[in-house]
């Protein structure tokens, strides 16, 4: 990690952040094929694997009739999806849902660094979103 006092950058042996993370939320956003494709042609170059979240409905009883309730009242529960972006060797995550972007570093270097990973999400996001 790299610290920088009266323009002389002091390095840690060993850095005391492990895991970062950044996240943005927005009102409602239509997650369209299209639109996830364009953002992922934008980020491709440092987060080339895509993985797409399957949503995953977990009953809070055995009770069938309570599971049809809860369904019921809750009809979007079963379609919400989420998508995760990650770097080749997986150090570093974007999770983009309906309602926010994500970003976590596992291998934090410096701020520098993690700003320049910042900016590419959300010029990204306005890009495709205006």
């Amino acid at each position: 990690m790299n610290i920088t006092k009266n323009n002389q950058k002091i390095e840690y042996k060993k850095n005391f952040l492990t895991s970062v993370i950044f996240q943005i939320r927005f009102s409602t956003i239509e997650l369209d094929n299209v639109k996830l494709k364009e953002f992922q042609n934008l980020i491709k170059e440092g987060f080339p694997i895509m993985d797409e979240l399957k949503p995953r409905f977990i009953p809070f009883s055995d009770n069938e009739v309570e599971k049809d309730l809860i369904k019921s009242m809750f009809p979007n529960l079963s379609e919400s999806k989420a998508w995760n972006f990650f770097n080749k060797n997986k150090s570093k995550k974007i999770l983009f849902d309906k309602n926010s972007l994500t970003l976590e570093l596992n291998k934090y270097i410096n701020f520098e660094e993690f700003f320049k990973e910042i900016a590419l999400l959300i010029d990204g996001l306005f890009k495709i979103f205006p």
